[in-house]
């Protein structure tokens, strides 16, 4: 297993975040980076605190967690989600040619990847991709992952890999398709079991 630099999410600072220039084409797509005084990081990990799986899709490839108890890690990842909408705001122009957008309609665009108190971290594009994410069980690391390694109820520690934003949709449209989704390109790299 390769070692990366990853930040623990209760270091995690929203002035810290940036987006760059929308590449464009048929799904735009800008890159993030986390820079402050002492380094600068593109993309991105974060480590997570240990938490507790409350749900687990293994067909579709989705690992909810339940932040309610967790309430520092709640606001992390609020912050984090709201730190980048906001940047997709203040760059609208870039995004969608205009500047007429408000905060609530470019909220309304954005897929969440935390609703409530519920995060939801998707494993299904990259094992479809053949990407490893290694599991860190009974001592060791493998990058063997099996439906039955992650259930309901046990607490894990993920690695999570922020690279990008991403749009459905292509520059040069008149208008802003209804339908318009954009979201945070955020993977898991590795899951630390903890119990």
């Amino acid at each position: 297993m390769a070692i990366e630099c990853s930040l623990p999410l209760t270091a995690i600072e929203g002035q810290n975040i940036h987006i760059e220039t929308n590449k464009g084409g048929k799904t735009p797509y800008a890159r993030i980076c986390y820079i402050d005084p002492m380094l600068a990081l593109e993309p991105f990990s974060i480590v997570t605190p240990s938490l507790p799986i409350s749900g687990y899709d293994f067909n579709r490839g989705r690992i909810n967690i339940d932040l309610s108890s967790d309430t520092i890690s709640l606001s992390k990842f609020k912050m984090l989600q709201d730190t980048i909408i906001s940047l997709i705001h203040t760059n609208q122009y870039d995004w969608f040619q205009t500047n007429s957008l408000t905060i609530e309609s470019i909220r309304d665009k954005f897929q969440p990847f935390l609703q409530g108190s519920v995060l939801s971290i998707f494993l299904s594009t990259i094992l479809r991709s053949g990407k490893q994410v290694w599991i860190f069980k009974d001592g060791k690391w493998s990058d063997t992952f099996k439906q039955n390694t992650l259930n309901v109820g046990k607490s894990v520690k993920f690695i999570l890999r922020l690279t990008g934003i991403q749009s459905f949709y292509s520059i040069g449209l008149t208008t802003v398709p209804k339908n318009l989704k954009c979201h945070i390109v955020m993977h898991p790299v590795a899951v630390i079991l903890c119990d």
